[in-house]
């Protein structure tokens, strides 16, 4: 009998001590980092099968090509080489006007499923996750506070504030 006391009284002493342990190992873990690759691959899953706007690219100019040519269709650059000189001039004023109107147009257009999923896992992507990957490339193309934008659509823009090296 005297056994059994003593072996319960050891079991609540092994259990106490266990309990009593246990908080305090919760409150010396590090602090946990993002899980990166994760957010990564789930922005990446969600995004993947939108396909790139061609209205995208027609924001992006180039001064070395003032027609823009390669992002036209073939009709539109021989009509716009067979116009007179002036009429030619009116090419960037007829470009504007292409934008605007596309812009007036992308209001109405309702997001898709996989383009609210893309938005969604970006705005849930860590900006310490993003400035880390950022922060991997060539000097001269990073600054040392910048605020990265990313636009899934005219109603989706997410914004990643990176502060900089700190070293």
């Amino acid at each position: 009998m005297e056994r059994v006391r003593i072996r319960s009284a050891m079991a609540i002493v092994v259990f106490a001590t266990v309990l009593f342990s246990i908080p305090k190992k919760i409150a010396s873990l590090p602090i946990q980092k993002p899980l990166c690759i994760s957010q990564f691959a789930l922005a990446n899953q969600a995004c993947g099968s939108i396909p790139i706007q061609q209205d995208l690219v027609e924001y992006v100019e180039d001064p070395e090509d003032p027609e823009n040519g390669h992002h036209r269709s073939s009709r539109t650059r021989n009509r716009e080489r067979n116009n007179s000189g002036a009429e030619s001039h009116n090419g960037s004023h007829s470009r504007q006007h292409r934008r605007r109107h596309a812009r007036r147009h992308r209001h109405h257009h309702h997001l898709s499923q996989n383009e609210m999923d893309c938005c969604r896992w970006m705005k849930e992507m860590d900006d310490a996750c993003v400035c880390q990957l950022l922060y991997r490339m060539p000097a001269f193309m990073r600054k040392p506070k910048h605020d990265y934008v990313v636009r899934v659509h005219d109603s989706c823009t997410v914004t990643f504030n990176c502060p900089g090296r700190l070293f």
